[in-house]
């Protein structure tokens, strides 16, 4: 928007340059010839042209603008300006023909302040009557126009093209009157259509100068009104050069800015495609960090579970040591009593016996509970060594656990390593069969080419005569002889098929009852091993999709080949009738009409066959591509099952749904409980959604009653 305001607003001060350099110029050459100039009077006519021009020049932009917008309109400008430009200057230049100003012969003046005041008045009236020429752009005149302009037809109006940058900025201006002008003005106004209020000073002054002009128009030489022309229509050329100077300048700098703006708009596409990449590239490091954090926290769960574990056990560990502390400081007191007692009993042996057997029975009671106190403490001590032993061995139990599980992992990974192999030969087997089919192909295009020759042979022998229709019985028995052994073989080549069906059946079966087996070890180790066995389930699934697929597609070789031998035996039986016709129709010596429409019916029969038997080929041909792409596929799935066998065991088993779910769908620790549940909620939703959608693809019937169900509701 700024570089737009600046590009109108160099324009506006280029025209104002260039209107300015008119005024001069024509002031300059008014002041060389003649002291004293009087306006001359110039009417004009509306014409729709000039109605439009001035039109034209009243357009506005709008504030609130778009750059596309502001393009188009700077567009149109630049192409609709000069045009309306040459129009004016064209009107003008014919009316200044047509209606030529003739001016009366001078008046003497006499020379008193005020009328010296009147003449330098007509100067600057002339001149604004010119400059107003130039500038106005409104359909009615204003007043001050109306002040400037002398006997003009209510009709008539004067309006010019000017730039439509200078509208952009909505500024009109007039400059302040000099002092001896009585408040007159020397400028225009800007083609917005600014209007200025007329004053009555101005409208005293309006009847003065008209006063003045009828008196002055009498005192005009004819000369100066050539002169006058001339120069109106010199200033006209010379400013319709400048504006079509300008629009070409302006049309150059909005080409090379479009092209900017669009080299901007490359790099800025470019640098988005950049940032959805580094975004992509971010949101996959902000998984792996997030499930890297997963474990990381889940281990210190553990290690902190650990740790109360043991700062339980040194609590306790304490308690004891400070009761045992305290019976020792105990035993220490009793014993420093005994002692003092024992001492005063030396001293006092007599009265105090019984006192001394009292403290005697005390002392062995103390010893007695010291020695139960030492028990529990050697007790506890062993409840504690046995405990921390308990802990190592489910620690070690834990150990040989995930060990076991690793086994398993493994042994599931060479099962499907055997599966994998299976499928090979399965896929050996199909390759095998398609080779079959392409041979029997050759085989049939060959008996079609022998057919065909054996139809010619029978047409030159039909055209011959009698001779030949005696040869078409051994032709006919090496037919049937040809007949038989391609039977023969198709017999065999069914045999051969049916044969690989079962053992593919047989594959089938013992690959499911693996998959069985390998289900129910699974589930024993569902507890500790959950993301794994989904894994492989969805693996294992995958397969049978493959498999099923597979399986499909042999279907339709099959059918293809079931329906390409019944085709043959049409060709063959229609042949056989085909041949019988003709040695009927020679037998009755047909009319050689009707031996060429029967050709022509063979030819087009013939064409048919080989139209179908195209059609056959080309559906051959899709089968194999589409056998192909579900080779590729399953080559993929297998793939991922086998990175999938080589993740962690405590890998989530639903982090393909959480990928597929954007990133402020995930569940994080600063949510609220509101956002929890509802991302859960999406979580589940989106689970059922893709289990259902991996339902309806495996069961085209459950479709089939989904669709009708629909249709009924």
């Amino acid at each position: 928007m700024s570089w737009l305001s600046g590009l109108a607003g160099k324009a506006e001060e280029l025209l104002n340059k260039v209107d300015q350099s008119a005024a001069t110029a024509l002031n300059s050459n008014e002041d060389s010839e003649s002291q004293s100039a009087v306006p001359t009077i110039v009417t004009h006519t509306d014409t729709p042209q000039f109605n439009d021009a001035s039109k034209l020049s009243s357009t506005t932009f709008s504030q609130n603008w778009s750059p596309s917008s502001q393009v188009q309109e700077t567009m149109s400008y630049s192409g609709s300006v000069p045009a309306n430009l040459n129009r004016i200057s064209a009107t003008g230049r014919s009316k200044l023909n047509s209606k030529p100003v003739v001016a009366p012969p001078p008046v003497a003046v006499t020379p008193t302040p005020p009328a010296a005041a009147k003449n330098g008045k007509k100067k600057d009236m002339d001149a604004d009557e010119l400059f107003e020429f130039l500038n106005s752009s409104s359909t009615n005149e204003s007043p001050a126009a109306g002040r400037k302009r002398l006997q003009t037809p209510p009709g008539s109006k004067h309006s010019r093209q000017s730039s439509a940058s200078s509208t952009t900025s909505r500024k009109s201006s007039r400059t302040p009157d000099p002092p001896g002008n009585n408040g007159s003005s020397d400028t225009v106004d800007d083609v917005s259509g600014f209007e200025p209020s007329v004053t009555p000073d101005q409208s005293t002054n309006d009847v003065t100068v008209n006063n003045d002009l009828s008196s002055g128009y009498h005192s005009n030489h004819e000369d100066s009104g050539a002169t006058m022309q001339q120069q109106q229509l010199s200033s006209l050329e010379l400013e319709n050069q400048l504006l079509k100077n300008e629009v070409a300048s302006l049309n150059q700098e909005m080409s090379s800015i479009i092209q900017r703006a669009k080299s901007a708009q490359d790099a800025m596409l470019k640098m988005q495609r950049q940032a959805e990449l580094h975004q992509s590239q971010l949101s996959r490091s902000d998984q792996v960090v997030r499930e890297l954090q997963s474990k990381e926290s889940d281990w210190q769960e553990a290690l902190r579970a650990k740790d109360s574990q043991l700062a339980v056990l040194r609590v306790r560990f304490d308690e004891v040591d400070k009761e045992l502390r305290a019976k020792q400081s105990m035993i220490d007191s009793v014993q420093a009593e005994r002692d003092r007692i024992l001492s005063d009993h030396t001293s006092v042996s007599g009265v105090q016996s019984q006192a001394l057997d009292s403290i005697k029975e005390k002392l062995n009671d103390a010893e007695m509970f010291l020695q139960h106190e030492k028990q529990s403490r050697a007790r506890f001590e062993q409840e504690v060594q046995e405990r921390q032993s308990r802990l190592e061995q489910e620690k070690h139990t834990m150990a040989e656990a995930l060990s076991a599980a690793q086994r398993k992992v493994n042994e599931e990974k060479g099962r499907c390593t055997e599966l994998s192999a299976q499928l090979r030969s399965c896929k050996g087997h199909a390759d095998a069969a398609r080779q079959e089919l392409t041979e029997y192909k050759e085989k049939a295009t060959r008996i079609l080419q022998s057919k065909d020759r054996l139809i010619a042979s029978l047409k030159e022998g039909v055209s011959g005569g009698g001779s030949e229709v005696a040869v078409s019985p051994a032709e006919l028995d090496d037919v049937r002889q040809e007949r038989d052994i391609l039977r023969e073989e198709l017999q065999q080549s069914r045999m051969t098929i049916e044969n690989l069906r079962i053992e593919l059946q047989d594959l089938e079966s013992q690959l499911q009852q693996d998959s069985d087996a390998a289900q129910e070890e699974a589930r024993a180790l569902e507890e500790q091993l959950s993301g794994e066995k989904q894994r492989r389930e969805d693996a294992e699934q995958e397969l049978a999709r493959h498999k099923q697929e597979l399986r499909y597609a042999h279907e339709e070789l099959l059918k293809q080949k079931t329906a390409l031998q019944g085709r043959l035996q049409d060709r063959d039986s229609e042949i056989e009738r085909l041949r019988n016709q003709l040695t009927t129709k020679s037998m009755s010596s047909s009319s050689q009409v009707e031996l060429e429409n029967r050709l022509h019916s063979l030819t087009e029969s013939l064409i048919q066959k080989q139209t179908m038997l195209e059609a056959l080929s080309t559906e051959k041909n899709s089968l194999v591509l589409q056998l192909e792409r579900l080779e590729k596929q399953y080559r993929e799935s297998e793939a991922a099952a086998v990175r999938a066998s080589a993740v962690a065991v405590n890998v989530n088993d639903d982090d393909e749904v959480r990928q597929r779910m954007p990133g402020f769908m995930r569940v994080t620790p600063q949510d609220s409980n509101v956002a929890r549940k509802v991302k859960k909620a999406a979580y589940n939703i989106d689970r059922f959604s893709i289990r259902l959608g991996v339902f309806l693809r495996r069961y085209p019937i459950a479709r089939i009653f989904v669709i009708i169900y629909m249709v009924s509701v």
